[in-house]
């Protein structure tokens, strides 16, 4: 499995991804995320496509951390170690 859920209770969800070189590096294939925040643990490189068949490659270090919003793409590990990141998604409160 590519990833866990790291911790989770009613306000967060926090999801430890780690991805082999040539796996997705916050899931397989075409995938969506909601809004998050992302921190990287270790220094990785990847190509991320997005639905309209654009293509991006990509360089994070150990450290960053950046904010996401929801979206659709295809994010795979290029380089030739490890990558290891931390998503925190934000829940939307219940609605009383």
């Amino acid at each position: 499995r590519a990833f866990r859920v790291a911790f989770e209770n009613d306000k967060l969800r926090v999801l430890e991804f780690t991805a082999r070189p040539g796996m997705g590096v916050c899931g397989e294939g075409t995938h969506s995320h909601p809004a998050h925040l992302t921190v990287v643990l270790t220094d990785w490189q990847g190509r991320s496509s997005s639905p309209d068949g654009s293509m991006r490659d990509r360089s994070r270090k150990a450290g960053d951390v950046f904010w996401s919003e929801a979206e659709t793409h295809k994010v795979e590990n290029t380089g030739k170690t490890i990558s290891r990141s931390l998503h925190i998604e934000i829940k939307t409160p219940a609605k009383t």
